[in-house]
C-alpha cells in the first residue's frame, strides 16, 4: 500500500521539527489561509511572528508544484491577516511513496536529495501591494538540490522576508542620518566631541570624514538600546524603552543609568562604548536631541517587531553590521562571509557534543565580526540539525572557543554584539573578544602590534579592553580591571582561523604632512617615534615567518599568525588580494600553502570591474577566497605532488542565502567528485562546470601548487588557461580541437635567449639610481621610453620620450645599464581594453624606462621577431595569462617576471625566416593597431597572425580558423573586452 502524500508531509514536518528548537513545523494545518476554508497548505514553517513560510510539496516529477506555491502568495493568514509573502515549492523523490509507515519515511528522508525553490513577493515602491514575484533560483523550473540539512538551512535563511529587513534598515538609515546631523553641528563649533569620539573609538576622523565617525557612534547606541529590548524580557531590573518613557527616564542620564545597570549583569563589550559615547556629549540640548532621535529610531524598529524574539533580533543585528554604510571600512560583504564560513567549517561528526564543544575558531582581525559570526552560526546550526542544543553551550563557547580581536574598540564592540545575539538570553562570565594593544605601552619604549604579537615566542597576548580615559582603567568582561592583562594564546590550538586581514603595506606614508610615518602604524594617534618603534617590532616579529614578505607586510604577516595558531588538520580560511596567488612578492606564501596545506581551494570572480571581483565591501581590488587544511602527522611524509582547486565564479552570490548553496556546490565538487575535476594539464577542454540548481555558476580546475603563480584566477573560460599551458610547452592546441596542431613551437623563458634590462628604480627616480631623468633632446646620449601613452603608442615603432644624465659616482652602474640597451621593449603594465601594444620597437637603442623595460637580443632582426610575437594573438594571450591582474583589466609584470615569461625564441629562426621577419616588420611598422581587447576586429593584428604563424613559422594554413575562434573567445573575457 502506498503512503499517502499527507503522511509524507507529516514525516517531513517531524524530521524538520527536530532540527531547530526555535521553529514550529506543522503538516496539513487547517484554516491557515483567510477566506479559503477549502484550501490548505502542505506544510507551515513558523520561526517567529514575522517569519512564516508555506511549503507546497509534491512527489517528483511534480509538474504543478511551482504554480500552486505561487498561488499562495498575496493571500492572507487567517490568524492575523498578514500577507503570505514567501512560499517554497518542494519536490520529494517518488520513492517515498513506497514506504509503508511514517517512521520508515522519516528514516528514508535522511538518505534522499530533495529539490526546492523559493518564491517571494517583491513589494511595490509605494505601499505594500506586490508587483512581482522573485524566484530563487531565478531560472523557471530549475530547483536547488540537497539533503534534509541543506533544506533546513535554506528554510532558516528564507524564513525572514525582505519586507521586514527593507523597512528596518530604512528606519535605521534615516535615524542614523538624523543623529549625525545633530552631532555634526556640535563638532563644527568645537573639536572636543570629535576628540572624545576618536579616543573612544580609537579612530581619527578628518573633517571631511567626520560623518563616518558620528555614524559609528550613533549605530553603537542604537544597537545597545535595541538589544535592551531583548534583555528587558530576561531581567527584572532592565526596563524597556516603553517603560522608560512612561517613567520620564528617556533622556541622556536615564539611558546612561540603564546602560550601567546592564553592565552590572554582563554585556560589557556591548554597552561600555555605548555608555561612553553618551557621556561624551556634554551639551544638554544636543544630548537631549540625540537621545530623542535615536530612541525614536529604536522605537520604529521595535514597532516592526525586530526585537521581540532573539532569533530575529540576531539576524537584524547582523544586517546592521554588514549593511551599514558608515561601517564599510570594517566589513566583509555578508554573502562573502557566508560563503567563506561555509567553505571553511569542516565536515566533522557534529552530532557529537564533544566535537562541538571542543571546536575552537578565531579571527584575529575581526572588524564587525561577519566572518567569526558566520562560522559560529554555521557550527551551531550543524550541531542543532544533528539534535544538539547549541544555546546550552553558548557560555562555554564564548569563554573558551570563539576568539575575535581588533585594534579598533568599536569593531570589537560590534563583533561582541553579533556573537552575543546568537543566544542573547544566555550570559557568559568572560569572552575572548579582545582589543589588543597597538602602539606604545604607557611611558615605556615597548610597543605592541595588536594580533601580530601572536608571532612572538611568548605565549601571552596583551590586551586592553575598552579603555576609560578618565581614570586609566579598562572595562573587562565583569568590571573594571588593570590597564593591561594577559590572555593566554597557545600556538597550534585552533581548529579554524578565518580572516580578512588589513592589506596595508609596510611602507612610508606619502600622504601630505605625513612624512616620517608608516602606513600600517599611522593610526590611533601613534607618533612618528612610536611608528618607528612599531616598524622595528614588525621586523622582529616576522623574522622567522616563512610566508612573510616586506612588500605586502600586513596581510602576509596575518597569514603567518594563522599558520602558527592552527593545529594539525586545522583549517586556514582567508580573504586575500588576488596578487597573493599571482604576485612575485607573495611566492613564499604560495610555497607555504604547497608545503603545509592540503585540499586548498581558491575562489575568484570573473567580472570586468575590480570592485565586482572583490569579496570585501571597501576595496576595488580583485580578491580571492582561500581555504586549506593544514597537514597532519600522517601527511608529513607523503610523496604527493600538491594540487589545489581553482573555482572561478561568473558572479558573486546574489545574497547570503545563495552563498550557502554556492558553498554546498563547491564542497561537493571538490570532495567526493574531485577526481572528475578537469586539470590545467588537460587539453583545452575547459574547466568542470559548477552548477547550482542546474544553472552553471562557474568552473573548477585542478592546478599544481608551488611558489608559481596561479595565473588561472579570474579567467571565465578556463580553456584559455589550458591553451596557454600547452603553448608554454611548445604545443599549439586550440580549444575545440581534438588534438594539437603542432608541438614544435620554440617556446622558452625569455631569460634563456635574451637579456632583460634593469628595473626603473635602478635607472632613475631613486636616490641610488644611475641617471637623472630629463626631457629628451634631439640627440640624446642615454635615451629612454619612460611613459605609457596609449593614444600615441599605436604603431610598432615608438620614439624615446626621456633621456638620462649620469649622476656623480654612479658611472659604473650607468654603463652597466647602457650595456643592456636595445630597441625591443616589453610593457610593464597593459590595459587590455585601451592599449594597443604589449611589445614595441624603439626608433633608437634605449635603456628602457618605467613603462617599457628593454629586452636585448642578438640582432635587430631577432628583436623585431620578439616584438612581432608579443603583438600577435598568441603573444597577447601569453602576456595576459602570466601577468598579475589585480585591477582585472590591467596586466602587470615585474622585471623579474619578464625574465621568466614563456615566449617564442627568435634565435630558433633560420636566416631566411629572419629575412622574412624584417620584411613583415617593414610592412607593419606604420600600421595603427587597435586596442588589445579588440584584436578580433583588428585587420592589422589578423594580418600579423597569418604572416607570422603561417608564412614565417610554417604552420599549416588550417590554423587560421581555430585561431580566429581563439581570438574571439579571448576578446570576450571580462578582463580583456574593450570599453
Amino acid at each position: 500500500m502506498q503512503l499517502p502524500e499527507s503522511a509524507i508531509n507529516g514525516a517531513l514536518a517531524s524530521v524538520l521539527t527536530r532540527m531547530n528548537q526555535n521553529w514550529s513545523v506543522t503538516a496539513e494545518p487547517a484554516g491557515v489561509i483567510k477566506d479559503c476554508a477549502g484550501s490548505r497548505v502542505d506544510i507551515l514553517v513558523e520561526q517567529f511572528k514575522n517569519s512564516r513560510l508555506v511549503l507546497q510539496n509534491e512527489l517528483a516529477p511534480a509538474r504543478t508544484v511551482e504554480e500552486v506555491a505561487v498561488e499562495r502568495l498575496g493571500k492572507r493568514f487567517a490568524s492575523d491577516g498578514s500577507v503570505i509573502s514567501g512560499a517554497v515549492a518542494l519536490r520529494t523523490p517518488a520513492s517515498l511513496n513506497m514506504c509503508r509507515t511514517v517512521e520508515e519515511a522519516q528514516d528514508k528522508l535522511s538518505t534522499l536529495e530533495l529539490e526546492y525553490a523559493l518564491f517571494r513577493l517583491i513589494p511595490n515602491s509605494v505601499g505594500d501591494s506586490p508587483t512581482n514575484v522573485n524566484r530563487t533560483p531565478a531560472t523557471p523550473h530549475k530547483f536547488l538540490k540537497g539533503p534534509i540539512p541543506a533544506l533546513a538551512e535554506f528554510l532558516l535563511n528564507a524564513g525572514t522576508g525582505d519586507f521586514l529587513f527593507h523597512e528596518s534598515l530604512q528606519a535605521l538609515d534615516e535615524g542614523v542620518e538624523e543623529a549625525i546631523e545633530v552631532l555634526k553641528a556640535m563638532t563644527q563649533t568645537s573639536d572636543q566631541l570629535k576628540s572624545k569620539l576618536a579616543n573612544i573609538l580609537m579612530q581619527s576622523f578628518s573633517d571631511e570624514g567626520i560623518s563616518q565617525g558620528l555614524g559609528i557612534a550613533a549605530t553603537v547606541v542604537i544597537n545597545a538600546t535595541l538589544f535592551q529590548q531583548t534583555l528587558a524580557v530576561q531581567y527584572d531590573n532592565v526596563m524597556s524603552l516603553a517603560q522608560m518613557r512612561a517613567r520620564g527616564m528617556l533622556h541622556q542620564t536615564g539611558v546612561i543609568n540603564q546602560g550601567r545597570k546592564i553592565l552590572e549583569i554582563n554585556y560589557w563589550p556591548i554597552y561600555s562604548i555605548a555608555v561612553s559615547v553618551l557621556e561624551a556629549i556634554d551639551e544638554p540640548y544636543v544630548a537631549s536631541e540625540f537621545v530623542q532621535r535615536l530612541s525614536a529610531t529604536t522605537q520604529k524598529l521595535i514597532d516592526l517587531e525586530v526585537a521581540t524574539t532573539h532569533d530575529l533580533c540576531g539576524i537584524v543585528f547582523q544586517r546592521f553590521m554588514t549593511e551599514r554604510k558608515y561601517l564599510a571600512s570594517f566589513y566583509t560583504r555578508p554573502e562573502s562571509a557566508r560563503l567563506l564560513a561555509h567553505l571553511a567549517v569542516p565536515d566533522l561528526d557534529w552530532a557529537s557534543p564533544s566535537v562541538y564543544s571542543g571546536f575552537k575558531f578565531a579571527d584575529y582581525a575581526c572588524g564587525t565580526g561577519a566572518l567569526v559570526h558566520g562560522v559560529y552560526q554555521r557550527v551551531s546550526h550543524l550541531y542543532e540539525f544533528a539534535g544538539g542544543n547549541p544555546s546550552s553551550v553558548h557560555a562555554h563557547m564564548m569563554e573558551n572557543n570563539v576568539t575575535a580581536a581588533d585594534i579598533v574598540p568599536s569593531a570589537a564592540h560590534l563583533t561582541a554584539t553579533l556573537l552575543t545575539s546568537l543566544f542573547p538570553h544566555k550570559t557568559y562570565r568572560t569572552s575572548r573578544v579582545e582589543v589588543p594593544d597597538y602602539g606604545r605601552i604607557g611611558d615605556e619604549d615597548r610597543v605592541c602590534l595588536g594580533s601580530l604579537e601572536l608571532l612572538a615566542e611568548e605565549q601571552e597576548y596583551f590586551s586592553t579592553l575598552f579603555p576609560n580615559p578618565s581614570d586609566g582603567k579598562v572595562i573587562g568582561p565583569e568590571g573594571e580591571a588593570e590597564l593591561s592583562y594577559q590572555l593566554t594564546a597557545i600556538p597550534k590550538s585552533q581548529d579554524l582561523v578565518i580572516m580578512n586581514p588589513p592589506y596595508t603595506r609596510s611602507m612610508s606614508d606619502w600622504i601630505d604632512g605625513a612624512h616620517g610615518t608608516w602606513k600600517p602604524f599611522n593610526a590611533l594617534g601613534n607618533s612618528e617615534e612610536t611608528q618607528a618603534l612599531m616598524r622595528s617590532r614588525e621586523r622582529e616579529l616576522t623574522a622567522n615567518v616563512d610566508c612573510y614578505n616586506g612588500y605586502q607586510s600586513m596581510p602576509s604577516a596575518f597569514c603567518g599568525v594563522a599558520d602558527r595558531m592552527l593545529k594539525e588538520e586545522g583549517t586556514f580560511a582567508f580573504v586575500l588580494p588576488m596578487t597573493s596567488l599571482q604576485g612575485c612578492s607573495w611566492h613564499k606564501f604560495r610555497t607555504m600553502l604547497a608545503q603545509n596545506y592540503l585540499n586548498v581551494v581558491a575562489v575568484s570572480i570573473a567580472k570586468r570591474k575590480a570592485i565586482d571581483c572583490s569579496w570585501s565591501a571597501d576595496t576595488d581590488l580583485a580578491e580571492v577566497l582561500i581555504v586549506g587544511r593544514k597537514n597532519g602527522s600522517n601527511d608529513q611524509n607523503s610523496d604527493r605532488k600538491p594540487r589545489g582547486t581553482l573555482v572561478t565564479l561568473g558572479e558573486r552570490p546574489p545574497n547570503s542565502m545563495m552563498a550557502t548553496e554556492y558553498a554546498q556546490a563547491i564542497k561537493s565538487a571538490v570532495g567526493a567528485r574531485s577526481h572528475l575535476t578537469r586539470t590545467l594539464e588537460d587539453g583545452p577542454f575547459g574547466g568542470t562546470p559548477l552548477t547550482v540548481g542546474d544553472e552553471v555558476i562557474g568552473e573548477l580546475l585542478s592546478v599544481p601548487m608551488s611558489d608559481v603563480s596561479w595565473n588561472e584566477l579570474g579567467i571565465r573560460d578556463l580553456s584559455l588557461a589550458q591553451f596557454v599551458h600547452q603553448l608554454s610547452k611548445g604545443t599549439l592546441w586550440f580549444p575545440g580541437s581534438r588534438r594539437p596542431i603542432s608541438d614544435e613551437i620554440a617556446i622558452e623563458r625569455i631569460e634563456s635567449f635574451a637579456t632583460v634590462g634593469y628595473a626603473d628604480n635602478n635607472i632613475a627616480n631613486n636616490t641610488r639610481a644611475a641617471y637623472q631623468r630629463i626631457p629628451v633632446s634631439q640627440n640624446p646620449d642615454f635615451p629612454m621610453v619612460w611613459k605609457k601613452e596609449s593614444s600615441k603608442q599605436r604603431s610598432l615603432v615608438v620614439d624615446p620620450d626621456q633621456e638620462g644624465r649620469i649622476k656623480t659616482e654612479r658611472e659604473d652602474l650607468a654603463f652597466r645599464i647602457w650595456d643592456r640597451r636595445s630597441c625591443s621593449l616589453i610593457a610593464r603594465e597593459v590595459s587590455f581594453p585601451s592599449q594597443s601594444l604589449v611589445t614595441a620597437y624603439a626608433s633608437t637603442s634605449v635603456i628602457g624606462g618605467r613603462a617599457w623595460p628593454n629586452v636585448q637580443l642578438k640582432s635587430p632582426a631577432h628583436e623585431k621577431a620578439f616584438v612581432l610575437w608579443g603583438n600577435s594573438t598568441l603573444g597577447l594571450i601569453s602576456f595576459w595569462y602570466y601577468s598579475s591582474r589585480q585591477q582585472v583589466t590591467r596586466g602587470m609584470v615585474t622585471v623579474t617576471d619578464i625574465a621568466e615569461l614563456p615566449w617564442f625564441d627568435p634565435t630558433s629562426l633560420s636566416s631566411d625566416q629572419l629575412a622574412e621577419v624584417e620584411e613583415l616588420f617593414q610592412d607593419l611598422q606604420e600600421r595603427k593597431f587597435k586596442a588589445v581587447g579588440a584584436a578580433d576586429e583588428d585587420d592589422a593584428r589578423i594580418e600579423l597572425d597569418q604572416r607570422l604563424l603561417v608564412d614565417i613559422l610554417r604552420l599549416p594554413k588550417a590554423i587560421l580558423e581555430p585561431l580566429a575562434r581563439l581570438r574571439s573567445k579571448w576578446c570576450s573575457e571580462p578582463s580583456v573586452a574593450p570599453n
